[in-house]
């Protein structure tokens, strides 16, 4: 399966397979932490199984994605060679088919059972905008993770000013992010309780602080590159610092139920996933023993279809919790979980190398003609 999996990728991402080539151990972080947020949806006597899982999952996808995008792009950016329509419709083919198919795949489960309400809310979903709209039922409608891509189309439109306002003013960029990022503090305490949810954890113009910490990480990471050129890493204090990293993780998690939303929503998260992708990135195979198990093919392969596991999990749970509820069979969570981790795996390797990819080059192919 890894090698299938290669293969598929050197035949269908091109360019874009070296960039994934050189973080092998954040790709197979991506597997790590939507399994975290798939424990946090799977449903045990009608609580979620991981309660940190989703909020701390969401929190390392985008700060990773500011990292990964400065690491794919941020040069063409930077020095004005990036064609803005081509890199955007190469985001949009990247995000829109797989959320076009999950829509359906909603419709398919729950169209039956909604009303017109419902169905008009999906309008800005369709439209990857829900996210704007500080309304549960519209955030959340549809496939519920869809609102996460809302936010990454909007990073993604305006990467490319920010990537070059960074490389031109770096200073003056360094100092507004701090701004920003203490006025943000004052603003989340006084927020009323009602849109402490739409506007720390889901609203765009908020969560893009997670995504320019992950680009200022690469600017961090680069530089320590330099310096670290020719220095191989000691495997016990590589492995010492990887565990440390994932300590700093685990914590979070275990103090989690204890901290106000105001703050483990998002921020809570930004330190130990800043370490994660940090220690994790610097390594990259070459460190302790966390990342050579990282580096590994299965675990790359994996996170490799991890965008298409974090979008068909929810839709697989909405589809355990209906068939209950038709049959009313009794949960037996412990045997459904492993179950439905099988079935989300499978579905996402399925929808991954047969429609994502090919869907996606494509669409791409035809653009350019």
């Amino acid at each position: 399966m890894a090698a299938l999996g290669i293969a598929w990728q050197k035949r269908y991402l091109c360019g874009s397979y070296i960039t994934q080539a050189m973080l092998r151990s954040l790709q197979s972080l991506r597997g790590i932490f939507a399994i975290m947020i798939f424990l946090h949806h799977f449903p045990v006597n009608s609580h979620g199984l991981f309660a940190a899982g989703g909020d701390c999952g969401v929190d390392f996808f985008l700060m990773l994605s500011g990292f990964v995008m400065s690491a794919g792009y941020g040069d063409h950016a930077a020095d004005g060679s990036l064609d803005y329509r081509s890199y955007m419709w190469r985001r949009i083919t990247r995000l829109y088919p797989l959320h076009l198919l999950c829509l359906m795949i909603y419709l398919l489960l729950c169209g039956w059972r909604i009303g017109t309400g419902e169905y008009l809310r999906l309008v800005p979903n369709l439209m990857l905008l829900q996210s704007w709209i500080p309304i549960e039922s519209v955030y959340f409608s549809g496939d519920a993770a869809s609102w996460c891509l809302s936010d990454l189309m909007f990073f993604y439109a305006v990467f490319p000013f920010l990537a070059a306002f960074l490389h031109r003013h770096g200073k003056l960029f360094i100092s507004a992010a701090i701004a920003v990022t203490a006025a943000y503090f004052t603003l989340i305490w006084h927020i009323p309780e009602q849109w402490v949810t739409p506007i720390i954890y889901i609203l765009p113009l908020t969560r893009l602080i997670d995504f320019v910490w992950g680009m200022l990480l690469w600017r961090a990471f680069t530089a320590i590159k330099q310096t670290q050129r020719h220095r191989k890493l000691n495997m016990f204090w590589g492995s010492a610092t990887e565990f440390a990293a994932v300590g700093v993780t685990v914590a979070a998690c275990i103090y989690f139920e204890e901290i106000t939303p105001r703050l483990s929503l998002a921020s809570y998260w930004w330190i130990p996933s800043a370490i994660m992708i940090m220690v994790f990135a610097l390594h990259d195979g070459e460190g302790g023993i966390l990342s050579r198990l990282l580096n590994r093919e299965a675990a790359v392969t994996f996170g490799n279809v991890s965008f298409s596991f974090y979008m068909l999990h929810l839709l697989v749970i909405i589809g355990y919790k209906l068939l209950l509820s038709l049959t009313e069979m009794e949960e037996q969570p412990w045997l459904a979980l492993p179950t439905l981790l099988a079935i989300t795996t499978l579905l996402s390797f399925i929808v991954y190398y047969r429609v994502e990819l090919p869907v996606s080059a494509w669409l791409r192919r035809k653009f350019t003609r």
